[in-house]
């Protein structure tokens, strides 16, 4: 960077970085301000929502009942023989061909790519549609079919799929806003540090309505979500006072943190706002100055100042408006 003419001082006082929180990262930008790459973070998000935390990573309190996780195994299983019914067919040309003249395209899962289990299932969703009824059985014949050193390869996955699409598409929908909120935060044409508190919100709501789901897979995925999704909220790099200037910078959208924060915590808000506008404004506190006033004999003289704050005047006045 100093080639640009940007020192380390600088980095340290003026600049925010944002990185993922691979231990190389953390490592490197200790001693700077740096706040995590939310996209990266909903992605890990939806992933632990299927894959929970394990119990000796996570403070007790985000620890998931043992049926949860119990019930959550199935769910993990079947996402995974999808992603090896996908791989069978993609490494087979025909099957590829004959899917790719039907307009059906698999989308493979790579681990490294945010929310590509999510895009890779939804792909094979399209193959299970019932007007791709014939092409399906056709493509999942020729799999089940294969053998190796004597064993079926593909046939129980093949199984596990034809007997738990409505779980396919209840996954697929459950992580969807997710995806949504990914899509409004990974943007490279607008800032984004306004939107991240309110997307996360829109997520929680959306993980506490499916709690009352008659689906016990929903419902224990919205169970996960819950708790995944709190362990992240004390990272103190995930969700930190930079995300809340954020919005609270936003005026068209800053009256949504009170939803977000609660009455309780509202008021601890304002004044660290108010910590960092002083922090960055450069103007002297106002001092008292000796004034000839006509009313200076007025009985509520010695309750008034003429001290006024205008910083103070001109935050207020913002956040009301």
């Amino acid at each position: 960077m100093a080639k640009h003419g940007i020192s380390e001082d600088t980095v340290r006082k003026q600049i925010t970085l944002c990185t993922d929180r691979g231990s190389n990262m953390l490592s490197a930008f200790a001693e700077f301000t740096r706040i995590d790459d939310v996209c990266h973070q909903m992605s890990i998000l939806s992933k632990r929502i299927v894959d929970p935390y394990k119990n000796n990573w996570l403070p007790e309190q985000f620890r998931l009942d043992d049926d949860v996780k119990e019930s959550l195994k199935g769910l993990t299983k079947l996402l995974k023989d999808s992603t090896k019914v996908i791989k069978g067919i993609n490494s087979r040309p025909k099957l590829r061909k004959q899917l790719s003249e039907g307009g059906i395209f698999l989308a493979a899962h790579h681990e490294i790519r945010w929310l590509s289990r999510y895009r890779s299932i939804k792909s094979l969703l399209k193959l299970l549609e019932e007007d791709n009824e014939n092409l399906k059985e056709a493509v999942f014949d020729v799999l089940a079919e294969y053998r190796f050193n004597g064993q079926y390869v593909y046939r129980e996955a093949v199984d596990n799929i034809n007997a738990h699409v409505e779980d396919l598409r209840n996954y697929v929908e459950f992580i969807k806003p997710i995806k949504d909120a990914v899509k409004i935060l990974e943007s490279e044409t607008e800032p984004t540090i306004n939107q991240i508190l309110v997307q996360y919100h829109n997520i929680e709501n959306h993980f506490r309505e499916a709690l009352g789901d008659e689906n016990e897979v929903i419902k224990n995925m919205a169970k996960s979500g819950i708790a995944a999704l709190s362990y992240h909220k004390t990272i103190s790099s995930s969700f930190s006072d930079i995300h809340t200037l954020g919005l609270m910078l936003d005026p068209l959208q800053k009256d949504k943190l009170l939803a977000i924060t609660g009455r309780d915590n509202i008021l601890e808000a304002i004044n660290m706002f108010k910590r960092y506008v002083r922090k960055y404004d450069n103007r002297p506190a106002p001092q008292e100055e000796h004034v000839d006033d006509p009313m200076i004999d007025s009985p509520f003289a010695e309750f008034t100042t003429s001290n006024i704050d205008l910083l103070d005047v001109e935050i207020e006045s913002y956040l009301k408006k």
